[in-house]
C-alpha cells in the first residue's frame, strides 16, 4: 500500500476490496500487498468465517474510522456493485429482510450452549439458579423457547411455572408463581385440593375451576398464607409424580422489590427469599433480571451469588453466527455485515435499531454517528472507582473484582447498566477463558455487551483517559 495510506486505511482496503492481491482500493489507489486476503480482520472477526468470541484486544484505529458513516456507505456501495444493484435498492432489501427476520422469533433463537445450560437449570431438582443477562440479548425469547421445549418433551415429568413480570406484572413472587400455575390447565385442578383454597372455591368452583377465580382468592390471602399455598401446590404436584420449577423472568420487578416503600411488599419479598432458599422447599427456582445491579439488590436482602447453585450468562450471538445471519437472512453483503458485527456485536435488537437509523440518515450521512451513546457511561467516568473499572474493561476486556459486595465502583457501573459482575463459579458462555486465568479474584466486571464496550472505549478516548497507541488501546 502506498505510504500515504494510513494503517486504518490498510484495514479499509482489506475490508472493502478483498478481491485481488494486486489491484486497486476504493479510492483508486494501487495496492500490492502479498497475502492480503489471508490477513485476519482486526475489528472482531477472524478470516472469512469469523470467530466464536468477540475481540478482547480492540483496534484503536477502529474508533477513528467510526467518527462518521463514510465507512458504512463505502461498504454498502461496494456490496451493491457486487450484487449489480443500486445502494438504495440494496438498503431497502436489507430493511425488508431484517424486518421479516425480527418478526419470526424462531429465527432469532440460537446459542445452543446457552439453551442447554438453561434447560439444565430448569430440569435441576431443588436448585436456585440465576441467569445473568447483558443488555438487549433476547434472553426472554430464549428462555421462553427452552420452557416450551421442556414442557413439550415426550414423557416429561416437570411442571414449569413461568411468569414474565414485565409482560404481566404481579404484586409479588407468590402472585407471580401461583398465577402462572393457575393459567395451566393441568395445574389448575390442583388448586381445588389445596386446604387453603378448597373451601373458598365452593362446590362449583372445585368442579369447574377458573384461573381468574383462583387468582382472586390468592390475591386476598396475606403473605404467609400465599407462602403456604405455594408450598402446598408444589407438594401436590410432587405427589402426582412431577417436579416443579418456578421461572421468574424480570424478577427484579418483584424480588426483592427494593424500589417499593410498601411494607407488605417488603414482607412478601423477605418471606419469598426465605422460602426459595429453604432446604425443605422442593421446587427449583430460576431468576432472570434485566438490571445489572440485581445481584446487589439481592445481597442487600441477604441472598448472595454464593447462594445460587447454578449461575449462567446470556451470551451474545457469536461473531461467526452473526456474520452469516446478516448475510443469509438480512440480505447484507459481506462488507456491511462485517461492519455491523464489529460495531453492534451479537445483538439482533441493537443491530435492528441501528439499521433503522442508518436508513433514515442514508441521504444525510454527516448527521449520523455509528457509535451512539450510553447515559450511564458519563456517570461512571465521574466516579473514580467506576472509571478505573471501565479503563480496565476498555484495555483488557474485563476488570478484576475482589469482593463485589464492597466494591463501590463495580456497584456504580452495575447500577447504570454499563457492566455486570461475573463470578468464577458461573457458566461463562461467551467470555474469554483468559479472564479468570489471569486473575486470582473471585469475580470480574465486564461490559454489558460488545457494543457497550465500544461506547466505553470511545468515551474514555474522548476524555483522554486512554489513548490509541499504534492501533492498541492503552492507559494515558
Amino acid at each position: 500500500v502506498h505510504g500515504s495510506v494510513s494503517p486504518a486505511g490498510i484495514t479499509k482496503t482489506h475490508l472493502l476490496c478483498k478481491t485481488n492481491v494486486a489491484g486497486s482500493n476504493a479510492k483508486g489507489q494501487s495496492t500490492e500487498v502479498e497475502g492480503l486476503k489471508e490477513q485476519p480482520w482486526s475489528y472482531g472477526l477472524v478470516g472469512e468465517k469469523g470467530s466464536d468470541l468477540y475481540a478482547r484486544k480492540l483496534d484503536g484505529n477502529f474508533f477513528c474510522d467510526m467518527n462518521n458513516a463514510s465507512l458504512f456507505l463505502q461498504a454498502l456501495d461496494a456490496d451493491a456493485r457486487d450484487k449489480h444493484t443500486d445502494a438504495s435498492v440494496l438498503l431497502r432489501s436489507i430493511d425488508n429482510a431484517a424486518h421479516a427476520f425480527m418478526r419470526d422469533r424462531q429465527k432469532v433463537l440460537d446459542r445452543e450452549l446457552f439453551k442447554e445450560a438453561v434447560q439444565q437449570a430448569i430440569c435441576s431438582k431443588g436448585k436456585l439458579a440465576l441467569i445473568q443477562r447483558g443488555y438487549s440479548l433476547g434472553t426472554t425469547y430464549l428462555l421462553r423457547h427452552v420452557v416450551d421445549t421442556v414442557r413439550q418433551a415426550p414423557g416429561g415429568n416437570r411442571t414449569i411455572l413461568y411468569a414474565n413480570m414485565r409482560a404481566v406484572p404481579r404484586d409479588d413472587f407468590y402472585m407471580a408463581a401461583l398465577s402462572a400455575a393457575s393459567e395451566q390447565a393441568s395445574v389448575l385442578k390442583v388448586f381445588t385440593r389445596l386446604p387453603l383454597l378448597s373451601q373458598r372455591l365452593g362446590f362449583f368452583g372445585r368442579l369447574w375451576p377458573s384461573a381468574l377465580v383462583v387468582q382472586g382468592l390468592v390475591k386476598s390471602l396475606n403473605t404467609s398464607s400465599r407462602a403456604k399455598c405455594l408450598a402446598q401446590l408444589v407438594d401436590e404436584v410432587r405427589k402426582e409424580g412431577n417436579d416443579t420449577t418456578i421461572v421468574i423472568d424480570e424478577a427484579n420487578l418483584v424480588l426483592p422489590c427494593s424500589y417499593s416503600r410498601s411494607p407488605a411488599k417488603k414482607e412478601a419479598c423477605k418471606a419469598a427469599l426465605a422460602q426459595i432458599t429453604s432446604e425443605v422447599f422442593d421446587a427449583s427456582v430460576v431468576l432472570t433480571a434485566s438490571t445489572h445491579d440485581y445481584v446487589y439488590e439481592l445481597a442487600n436482602e441477604g441472598l448472595y451469588l454464593e447462594d445460587f447453585q447454578i449461575i449462567t450468562l446470556t451470551p451474545e450471538v457469536k461473531p461467526s453466527k452473526m456474520f452469516h445471519v446478516l448475510m443469509d437472512h438480512w440480505a447484507m453483503g459481506k462488507r456491511l455485515a462485517c461492519l455491523f458485527v464489529a460495531t453492534y456485536g451479537g445483538s439482533f435488537w441493537e443491530a435492528d435499531k441501528k439499521l433503522y437509523v442508518f436508513i433514515s440518515k442514508f441521504k444525510s450521512p454527516d448527521l449520523w454517528r455509528p457509535l451512539g451513546g450510553h447515559p450511564g457511561i458519563g456517570a461512571c467516568l465521574g466516579q473514580d472507582a467506576a472509571r478505573e473499572h471501565l479503563i480496565n474493561i476498555a484495555v483488557d476486556g474485563y476488570s478484576p473484582v475482589p469482593d463485589y459486595k464492597t466494591d463501590e465502583g463495580a456497584n456504580w457501573a452495575s447500577a447504570r447498566n454499563v457492566a455486570f459482575i461475573i463470578p468464577r463459579t458461573a457458566q461463562k458462555l461467551g467470555l474469554w477463558p483468559e479472564a479468570f486465568q489471569e486473575t486470582d479474584e473471585k469475580y470480574v466486571l465486564v461490559a454489558s455487551n460488545h457494543y457497550t464496550r465500544l461506547l466505553i472505549c470511545e468515551a474514555l478516548l474522548d476524555s483522554c483517559y486512554i489513548q490509541n497507541s499504534g492501533g492498541n488501546l492503552a492507559r494515558v
